[in-house]
């Protein structure tokens, strides 16, 4: 499971919008392989992502999202 910030551009909207949230891949290249399928290849401005290598409980998921 890795840890994401994805900055995009909307095309709805006409402006560049940061997300954040967890990504499931068996590596960091599936994972972005992923987050691109998802908010589209030529929409993505930068991408940060890291893997999680410990347990995470349910109360804890909120406070990553803080991160």
């Amino acid at each position: 499971m890795y840890r994401y910030e994805v900055n995009f551009w909307d095309e709805d909207n006409r402006e560049p919008v940061l997300e954040k949230g967890l990504v499931a891949g068996s590596d960091y290249g599936e994972a972005t392989n992923r987050l691109a399928g998802y908010y589209g290849k030529d929409n993505i401005i930068d991408i940060k992502i890291y893997e999680l290598e410990d347990i995470i409980i349910d109360e804890d998921i909120g406070g990553l999202c803080d991160k």
